[in-house]
């Protein structure tokens, strides 16, 4: 019987490792979608922790790429990296490949984790938002799925999910064998990454201190527990970097780490003394320091949130995500009484201080409207319903003026005609939801009325100003890629404006009938506020890290497509469907005086079916039509071919570690090596080799590392560069580019005259005719 009462639980598990299943089987047992580099980074961490002793990288992880002892050891030391303990575990008892370190990770720790989080929400929520939650989350190609097989990367999902369960548990059963689990947990990811770590342990101390709100010395200890396995976790690693480096050593990486990675350009420590003090420390660096002067904005934060966050599934689906989750916000928010009064009366000037942000979607206009609002809110303007009526009409004029406003579908010249026609699609809008909304719904509506307009009001403010922000958020490529992805820009812009559209009008409906006898909106309120509770603690924690750590966030994060947030990105999405479908499904059949009226009821649950039936197609679509554009099996006759060279030794344009672990030879990374330079003359030649990434510590004294086997070409491109690609190949605008085009890979390919160097190619892509990788055997050095 318990085991029926879990059935959804075991669902849920066997769901999560079918769709995992799927992707592994697909790519050949190497999933690698935008970045799976750190699968083999964990693999190599692991080796060399194994393999050599602890007196050369003092148990930090060991990046070298290279099985000779002389070699030993290049670290990295900006965090603990805990997953290579759990791959050196399943490494000592025979998992040492790729294929199997990703399927035994996965299925142990990805699919658990899958299981947690539906658990609680379940727990704290209700099922259907869980289990669209889960769903979402299983579907989503780019910024979950593909983490979830790549060995490092899976554990953000785990420790969320872990310490989400903890707490969770916690307060249903008070065993206090639980506090060993806090202790633990926050120990481990606090020697996982710290960018990540503050993220987790603000989001989840936030909600504990939530959840025993009214048992404030019960949370103390929880707090307390949690802040002493983090400090635990972080003097670990503060203890081993001090051993490697001394202690002026560690305060000097530290400074120039934090300094390089987190300030802004004029700000910055010189790049050429960072790399001075790296190397002669053995460090690890990658030298991709980006300016941070403008992350710490509120723009930048919309961002996380839009061009980082949902706009991966398309712009237009992005916004729509995010309009339907604040209706569903706002009309379960217990906000009423003397504000909503105010909103009411303000509605037109609270409308016309909208417009700093709509004319500047930054930090300067989000502060202008902050301000607006305060002032207008404490005007002292008597509430005289007879000159209410045009308040209402115009904010909901500037809704679909700003929602409309777009010269790619308009075609604006700023022509009388084509002013007229904006004018009449938004006046006649307008017209028509303000007529339905406050007159026709009016008569039908319990309660203080002008309290449920002021709601609806503050609704359509909300959906304003996510416009604005949105407009600014939207990359010019990927709004290119896919209006060609949905059959062209009309189809594509109309597509979301309308279920914009749609989802504000039917928001305004459910805020003013509201129904509040039905046990089952009851209950769907209380949900969607703790949906919102947590949400504001992961925004809580997010805010935390662009204070701390805006660069790392960005860097490391953001711009690979890998946004810790996704999970609470997906709980947002599914609450907005699920309010849509719940609210809808009970929404009474009849009990209105009005014929027409129960016909206008019916139609509206109807339009909400309808609705989620279309945002779920759409997201469907695009999830297909990225698979298509990154296909998760795209290296895999790379790897393959690489398997079957045991002992070649490697230099490579990008991170050479993958190549390392399947070859068995030292790899290194040189991203000049591929335009063929060469020292000397005569019989005296050899390749110029640039020596930042030759992570040995022998690099001054072993000249082998200047004639590698083979140079290893494979082109990353981000998701947004991709997208850009597209379209220019679509739009015959397309400039060839990769592994086929660098003058090494030319060489190899011109016919052979026995002289110096005579390069060869030993493999390269079909499918993109070279574009994604090739390898090249080189002529040894000609000394």
């Amino acid at each position: 019987m318990k085991i029926l009462r879990n059935i959804d639980v075991y669902a849920v598990l066997l769901l999560s490792a079918s769709v995992y299943l799927a992707l592994y089987i697909y790519a050949d047992g190497i999933p690698y979608v935008l970045d799976g580099n750190e699968t083999f980074s964990s693999i190599l961490h692991a080796k060399n922790l194994l393999n050599y002793d602890w007196s050369f990288a003092k148990g930090l992880a060991d990046e070298t790429a290279n099985d000779s002892v002389a070699a030993h050891s290049f670290v990295h030391t900006h965090q603990g990296n805990f997953p290579r303990i759990f791959a050196a575990l399943i490494y000592l008892v025979g998992i040492t490949t790729p294929e199997m370190q990703i399927l035994v990770t996965t299925l142990l720790v990805g699919v658990p984790s899958i299981a947690l989080i539906y658990i609680v929400f379940k727990r704290h929520l209700n099922k259907s938002i869980a289990f669209v939650s889960i769903s979402m989350l299983l579907t989503d190609y780019i910024l979950f799925l593909q983490w979830q097989v790549v060995t490092y990367r899976v554990w953000h999902t785990f420790f969320i999910a872990a310490c989400l369960w903890s707490v969770s548990s916690y307060m249903s059963s008070r065993n206090k064998n639980i506090f060993f689990a806090f202790f633990g947990l926050w120990y481990f990811l606090f020697y996982y990454e710290l960018t990540f770590a503050i993220f987790t342990a603000v989001t989840i101390g936030m909600w504990s201190i939530w959840l025993f709100r009214s048992e404030l010395r019960v949370a103390v200890k929880i707090i307390c527990t949690q802040f002493v396995g983090s400090l635990a976790g972080a003097l670990t690693v503060v203890f081993q970097l001090i051993l490697y480096l001394g202690w002026d050593g560690f305060l000097k990486d530290l400074s120039l780490t934090y300094a390089t990675r987190n300030e802004a350009v004029e700000d910055r420590i010189s790049v050429e003394l960072v790399k001075q003090f790296m190397d002669a420390n053995h460090i690890v660096f990658f030298q991709n320091a980006v300016d941070s002067g403008a992350f710490r904005s509120a723009s930048f934060v919309f961002d996380i949130f839009g061009r980082w966050g949902t706009f991966t599934y398309s712009p237009g689906l992005g916004i729509a995500l995010m309009a339907i989750a604040f209706s569903a916000i706002l009309w379960a928010s217990p906000i009423a009484g003397d504000f909503l009064q105010k909103i009411y009366v303000r509605s037109a000037l609270l409308a016309l201080a909208t417009l700093p942000l709509i004319l500047s979607p930054s930090g300067y206009g989000i502060v202008i409207l902050t301000i607006g609002f305060a002032v207008t809110l404490c005007l002292p303007i008597k509430n005289r319903e007879i000159n209410q009526s045009g308040n209402g009409l115009f904010l909901w004029f500037l809704f679909f003026g700003v929602l409309f406003i777009d010269k790619d579908l308009l075609k604006i010249d700023f022509s009388l005609l084509q002013i007229l026609k904006l004018l009449s699609i938004t006046s006649i809008l307008s017209i028509s939801v303000f007529w339905f909304v406050e007159f026709k719904i009016a008569k039908y509506v319990h309660g203080i009325i002008h309290e449920r307009i002021g709601k609806g009001y503050l609704l359509v403010l909300g959906m304003i100003v996510l416009l604005a922000f949105s407009n600014s958020s939207i990359e010019v490529s990927a709004d290119a890629f896919w209006s060609d992805a949905f059959g062209g820009i009309y189809v594509y812009q109309y597509l979301y404006r309308a279920i914009i559209c749609v989802s504000a009008v039917l928001a305004s409906v459910f805020i003013m009938l509201d129904f509040p006898h039905l046990k089952e909106i009851r209950c769907l309120k209380a949900e969607i506020r703790n949906v919102a509770i947590l949400l504001m603690c992961a925004f809580t924690g997010i805010l935390m890290v662009v204070f701390l750590l805006p660069g790392y966030l960005y860097s490391g994060y953001l711009v690979r497509n890998c946004s810790f947030l996704v999970i609470f990105i997906a709980l947002t999405s599914s609450t907005g469907l699920v309010w849509l479908g719940k609210v809808c499904a009970a929404l009474p059949v009849r009990g209105f005086a009005s014929l027409a009226w129960n016909f206008q009821v019916q139609a509206c649950r109807f339009l909400g079916a309808g609705l989620v039936i279309l945002v779920g197609g759409v997201w469907v679509y695009a999830q297909l039509t990225l698979v298509k554009l990154v296909p998760a099996n795209g290296v895999v006759g790379l790897y393959s071919t690489l398997a079957q060279m045991p002992g070649a030794t490697v230099v490579s344009n990008n991170y050479a570690t993958p190549y390392h672990v399947m070859t068995g030879g030292w790899a290194f990374m040189d991203g000049q090596f591929g335009r063929a330079r060469i020292l000397g003359d005569g019989m005296s030649k050899q390749y110029k080799i640039d020596d930042t990434y030759l992570w040995f510590a022998d690099r001054t004294e072993n000249k082998e590392y200047l004639s590698p086997d083979l140079y290893v070409c494979q082109t990353y491109e981000s998701l947004s560069l991709r997208m850009k690609r597209a379209v220019q190949q679509k739009h015959s605008d397309y400039l060839a580019v990769g592994c086929a085009r660098e003058v090494i890979t030319q060489l190899a390919m011109e016919p052979k005259d026995g002289g110096w160097p005579d390069h060869r190619i030993i493999a390269i892509d079909a499918k993109t005719n070279g574009a994604n990788w090739a390898i090249i055997g080189l002529d040894k050095a000609a000394d």
